[in-house]
């Protein structure tokens, strides 16, 4: 086990704040989880989208866009942060401590939280089907279907319907993917250090480092990091990144964020690297680019069938396809690392808030979120006010819920990886006393 906290000659620089932290770093990824919970309160605005709860009356295209926008680099970017952390404590701490600290922070809120949620979710779901008119597509049979929502709920989750074959994570699967590339990179790189040698090891992976610093200096990333994910987008089922909700195991996703993982994993070798993002019109460029291709790719069929009238979508089609969406991945990854570089670079009291509260703020606003878009779904009024209404409803109440529930209490220090001073502390004290625990989440 020593060999695996060896760590290679060339160590990982500060940031340039000179603090010690990665506050930009802290607020992408506070930023990251918070985007989840307005790309779920799209869902019920999605025409035809009824693997959800349910389905808005006033349902418009634009919110279906917004969606296939943001899980084109949502979760990736997710995973590359993911990464950049999980270096930086394992060379902070060491292999054990590390193993100790995943278990704490990441396998017993996915085991808790699943215990806890799922049922919950599973009565929302009825509910929802209940007012949408759809108990038949959840195999509730006609008989049943005039009980009381509570009594339907029971049945499912005592019958085995509750715990099938199809084994649904919810939005938990993240944290079931973390567990497992964690362990992997852990069991990969003790092999590697153990099979080639310490010396050997290190000299591998100085040389994999000057390969990813001249790509970051010389632009290579444009077409490199696309390369390298087009042919785990091509083992998808669906055209872009499936969601695996429905399984313990799942090998196209597991690569894909595993490559992010490790692509974040060696940019904390090489912090120094990261204020290439920001220079110049680098990062805008790259927004820019990234939503121009997601409008493209989003109208791709309609295209497709204005240069090529009547052809079939064959494998020329799909790589095309595939390769905007990849671009579009990278792009609107390094250009919000390059934005949040250079305007959250320093201690941010909102954005130290933030990144502290968003952990429990995704794990716990599905119920929330859905069970107003139930409440609305009927509801006569735009689209775009509803949705409005329940990102102002659900927000609020779930920070509320963080302050006064978790953040001073042993659920806080268990998400957190401490318990903040009382309510009456700010949060500057804390960091004035050097707390900054989304470092290592």
């Amino acid at each position: 086990m020593n060999a695996i906290n060896d760590t290679s000659s060339r160590q990982p620089t500060a940031p340039t704040t000179g603090t010690g932290r990665f506050h930009s770093f802290d607020a992408l990824r506070g930023f990251a989880l918070l985007l989840g919970v307005f790309f779920h309160a799209a869902e019920s605005f999605c025409p035809d989208r009824y693997s959800w709860a349910i389905v808005d009356v006033n349902a418009l295209w634009i919110f279906e866009w917004f969606q296939h926008f943001c899980h084109a680099f949502r979760m990736e970017l997710f995973f590359l942060i993911a990464g950049f952390f999980a270096h930086l404590l394992l060379h902070k701490r060491g292999a054990r401590s590390f193993i100790a600290n995943r278990f704490k922070r990441i396998v017993l809120p996915f085991i808790v939280g699943w215990l806890v949620l799922y049922p919950v979710c599973t009565t929302i779901w009825i509910w929802g089907a209940s007012a949408g008119g759809r108990l038949d597509a959840l195999g509730i049979p006609a008989e049943h279907q005039s009980l009381p929502v509570w009594q339907l709920a029971i049945g499912t989750i005592t019958s085995r319907t509750f715990l099938s074959n199809s084994f649904n994570m919810l939005h938990l699967w993240f944290l079931h993917h973390l567990i497992l590339i964690y362990a992997a990179v852990l069991g990969i790189r003790w092999f590697c250090v153990n099979a080639m040698g310490a010396k050997r090891y290190q000299r591998l992976t100085i040389k994999i480092d000057r390969f990813c610093e001249r790509c970051v200096r010389s632009h290579w990333m444009g077409w490199v990091l696309p390369a390298a994910t087009v042919p785990l987008l091509f083992l998808m089922k669906q055209w872009g990144v499936d969601t695996p909700n429905s399984t313990l195991f799942y090998a196209p996703t597991l690569l894909l964020y595993g490559l992010c993982f490790i692509i974040g994993w060696a940019m904390h070798r090489q912090t120094q690297l990261i204020e290439s993002f920001s220079r110049g019109w680098r990062w805008k460029a790259a927004l820019i680019s990234g939503l121009g291709l997601s409008v493209v790719m989003y109208r791709f069929v309609a295209i497709h069938q204005a240069i090529f009238p009547g052809a079939e979508f064959g494998i020329i089609s799909r790589t095309v396809y595939l390769s905007m969406y990849a671009s579009a991945m990278w792009c609107m990854i390094t250009g919000l690392i390059g934005a949040f570089h250079r305007f959250s670079n320093n201690m941010n009291p909102f954005w130290r808030y933030v990144a502290d509260s968003s952990y429990f703020i995704y794990l716990a606003h599905l119920p929330i979120v859905v069970s107003i878009q139930i409440l609305v779904a009927h509801w006569e009024m735009a689209a775009g006010i509803k949705y409005a209404l329940i990102c102002a409803i659900a927000i609020p109440l779930l920070f509320a819920l963080y302050h006064l529930l978790v953040r001073n209490t042993w659920l806080g220090q268990l998400l957190n990886g401490t318990r903040y001073p009382g309510r009456s502390r700010t949060i500057e004290t804390a960091a004035v006393r050097g707390v900054c625990p989304a470092m290592e989440a």
